[in-house]
């Protein structure tokens, strides 16, 4: 597959799976803590293939996983959190559409700032990017989630993931809460240190 239907394919799903978060979609922790990881993975392993490296861009590619990280983890601050049917959604809001343009200008900009600077675009690719932001979104949005004590949604095969099990032996330690609204950051860092469940 070209290098071109594969980034159209990945605009694609990224674009429906926003769609869907803005409409509000079950939270899945697959989805959650490991398709962040697996994205991670392939762009970390693009730059493997990287023959040369100039000290611009040994600088270059580090500022920019911080940025990522710091844009994902504040869009992870601002979705809602609720729960139907027994199990946590989410839901974007339009602080979390502020934060996504504000990090694809932020993360444009720096980009067309490295490539005046010589940074090679090898050393900048698409997929590190996205995973890394969506690394920030899982560390925020994931301590808010599992500072509720409630269920995440069962994945879409029907079967509980490794990562379900992990989250639901996480849970069997508190007594869960009525969730009325989302927890913030703070109250999520709060419960977890307490080790109950945010009432």
């Amino acid at each position: 597959m070209s290098s071109t239907i594969t980034l159209a394919v990945l605009i694609i799903a990224i674009g429906a799976t926003i769609i869907r978060r803005f409409i509000g979609e079950p939270l899945r922790a697959h989805d959650l803590f490991v398709m962040p990881l697996i994205l991670t993975g392939i762009g970390i392993y693009g730059l493997t293939k990287v023959d040369h490296w100039s000290a611009i861009d040994l600088v270059w590619m580090p500022v920019g996983v911080i940025i990522g990280i710091a844009f994902g983890a504040v869009r992870g601050t601002t979705t809602v959190l609720f729960a139907k049917d027994g199990v946590l959604h989410q839901r974007y809001t339009w602080r979390t559409a502020a934060t996504w343009f504000a990090s694809f200008l932020v993360g444009g900009g720096f980009g067309l700032l490295g490539a005046s600077f010589g940074v090679h675009p090898e050393v900048r690719p698409m997929m590190l990017s996205i995973g890394v932001g969506l690394i920030g979104e899982m560390a925020t949005t994931g301590l808010r989630a599992l500072s509720t004590g409630r269920a995440f949604a069962v994945e879409r095969s029907g079967q509980p993931s490794s990562v379900d099990t992990w989250v639901e032996r996480m849970n069997a330690r508190r007594s869960p809460a009525d969730l009325n609204e989302s927890p913030s950051l703070r109250a999520a860092v709060r419960t977890v240190r307490r080790g109950t469940s945010v009432r």
